[in-house]
């Protein structure tokens, strides 16, 4: 199944979760290849890691003509 990043944020942000935003938040948690076991309460979803965006970026080449 198909998740969405806004139904994700929803479900984290959600007083009372239902059963189907409590699977979400475990899926993310435990199963996505994005997770994040800490999840994304308190504003995590704006988190991001710099050092291992900087470790991407090294691996770009860039062709200047």
């Amino acid at each position: 199944m198909q998740r969405g990043w806004q139904d994700l944020k929803d479900a984290y942000k959600a007083e009372n979760p239902d059963e189907s935003q409590r699977e979400q938040i475990h899926w993310f948690e435990n199963h996505a290849s994005n997770g994040d076991p800490l999840g994304l309460g308190n504003g995590r979803e704006h988190e991001w890691d710099r050092e291992f965006i900087n470790a991407r970026l090294e691996m770009v080449h860039i062709a200047v003509s």
